[in-house]
């Protein structure tokens, strides 16, 4: 049977090589196989998405599965993939894949990429900016004045700098339960469950049956999603979680851009931002201060949304256009 990694170009002058870009993180595979289209892209040929896969073996299993269903050997394979926690080794991905071309990229790199593309095609200011994406975990790139090629930003061991009294009360509380606590503990998938917690068992809002059943099956950010999107049930406690949520991520949001002297701010992304977002009015998170102000001196520094073109997909395409397409 021939490949479907064989491909002879128009002119017949050789074979077109194929591409494999997985973006792998706690609660999403996703496997596309790509080819150059001929105008500096890639075109996508086939691809895999699953929800229900855990730990390092089962993704390693389903990329082998996709590989030999698609009948393809890549020329060259993209990841993006967590730093930290559950990942596929290196060498084992240079094993099921059978290639040594490989390109690693942090979530938020490959965001990044995305975003230089979509933000900066058409903006002339020659700014640095930082994107924050969390998915479950949090994690950081910065994009270079110009929009170069983007590079990570250690923020998850960062100490939590808060100012309004629901946050420090917040902080306080967690650092009796858990010990000091990092950025990178608090906006992550444990740190919505402590947040679930404190509005529950420290401010006292009720918690329906259905939602702790709810809580128990899919757990809390999940759980906090499906409620505050609902049509048919109102949960008080579903949405001052997420609505703390989006104060702690505002704030870190700026806290990072200062850090990183971004005076181009902070672009957000991913599934927790896009739970703080549904309960957070237009002021959210592009203003805020005084009066509803933002402070004059601030605002460069101020965060904004990826628009929804921008994905982790779409930043390891073009990172792999640059790093595996000679």
């Amino acid at each position: 049977m021939e490949s479907n990694c064989s491909r002879v170009s128009a002119d017949e002058e050789g074979v077109i090589p194929m591409l494999l870009l997985a973006v792998l993180s706690a609660h999403r595979t996703e496997l596309r196989l790509a080819e150059p289209d001929g105008n500096e892209g890639l075109s996508y040929v086939s691809g895999y998405i699953s929800n229900s896969l855990n730990g390092a073996e089962e993704r390693a299993g389903a990329i082998g599965d996709f590989l030999d269903r698609e009948d393809c050997k890549p020329e060259g394979v993209a990841v993006a993939r967590p730093a930290e926690g559950e990942g596929i080794p290196e060498s084992a991905l240079r094993a099921l894949t059978a290639t040594d071309r490989l390109l690693m990229a942090t979530p938020a790199e490959a965001m990044a990429a995305s975003v230089t593309a979509d933000y900066l095609a058409e903006d002339a200011e020659d700014r640095r900016r930082v994107v924050i994406y969390t998915d479950g975990e949090l994690d950081c790139a910065v994009i270079p004045a110009g929009g170069g090629l983007p590079g990570a930003c250690p923020i998850a061991m960062a100490d939590p700098v808060y100012d309004s009294p629901a946050q420090l009360d917040f902080l306080c509380w967690v650092s009796q339960i858990v010990g000091r606590p990092t950025v990178g503990g608090i906006l992550n998938g444990e740190g919505m469950e402590l947040m679930y917690a404190y509005m529950r068992d420290v401010i006292g809002y009720h918690e329906p049956a259905w939602m702790a059943r709810s809580v128990r099956k899919m757990g809390v950010a999940a759980a906090v999603d499906a409620c505050i999107r609902s049509t048919e049930r109102d949960c008080r406690l579903a949405a001052v979680t997420a609505k703390l949520l989006a104060s702690l991520l505002r704030t870190e949001a700026v806290n990072t851009a200062l850090r990183a002297s971004a005076d181009g701010g902070a672009v957000l992304g991913g599934s927790m931002v896009r739970t703080a977002g549904a309960v957070s009015g237009s002021e959210w998170p592009g203003m805020g201060g005084e009066n509803g102000k933002p402070p004059q001196e601030l605002l460069p520094y101020l965060p904004v949304l990826a628009s929804r073109g921008c994905t982790r997909m779409d930043g390891l395409g073009r990172m792999a256009e640059r790093g595996l397409i000679a």
